[in-house]
């Protein structure tokens, strides 16, 4: 088990998926998610594979069965439902990062305005094409996506949650 791309050092694959939704749930509670925006993904304990939300689902009320695990490059593993539409940005993430085990992607009311206004400087940049998240998100730890929303990654899925926070609410202590 690679303990340096594990998303918690010591979660299972099944408590992975349970956060996951918990995640979708917090997401969605904040306003950081409606309906069936955005998506969020958990690396697999054995670092081969990852769990991704389901495509056109409300992460709020999201059940086990909707989330579905697909490997590295790029096969569904396990799971009926199609995985998000976002899933080529999430390996693209995963595959140039090893560091990272939690990507959540959002369309929070700050991040939107941001991306509307391309950006808050090179802390927190802005680009153009989702081919060009990877290339940046290693180093910022989050990306906007031009007039569309944020990508967010960490070690795992509560780092991720806290970036997330942070920007979104600059004032409020995460």
């Amino acid at each position: 088990m690679r303990m340096d791309a594990q998303c918690e050092e010591n979660y299972t694959d099944a408590v992975n998926k349970e956060l996951l939704l918990s995640y979708g749930k917090r997401m969605h509670n904040a306003g950081y998610l409606r309906e069936a925006d955005g998506n969020l993904s958990v690396r697999c304990a054995a670092g081969a594979s990852l769990y991704i939300t389901s495509a056109g689902k409300n992460k709020g009320a999201l059940r086990l069965f909707e989330i579905v695990e697909v490997g590295l490059h790029g096969k569904r593993s396990s799971g009926h439902e199609a995985p998000s539409s976002d899933l080529p940005i999430h390996l693209a993430i995963y595959r140039s990062c090893p560091k990272f085990g939690a990507v959540l992607h959002a369309h929070s009311p700050r991040a939107v305005r941001l991306a509307q206004s391309e950006g808050s400087g090179p802390e927190l940049p802005c680009v153009e094409q989702p081919s060009q998240i990877p290339a940046h998100i290693a180093a910022s730890r989050a990306v906007l996506l031009k007039n569309h929303g944020i990508y967010v990654a960490g070690k795992n899925l509560e780092e991720a949650w806290r970036l997330l926070e942070k920007i979104e609410r600059p004032t409020a202590k995460t």
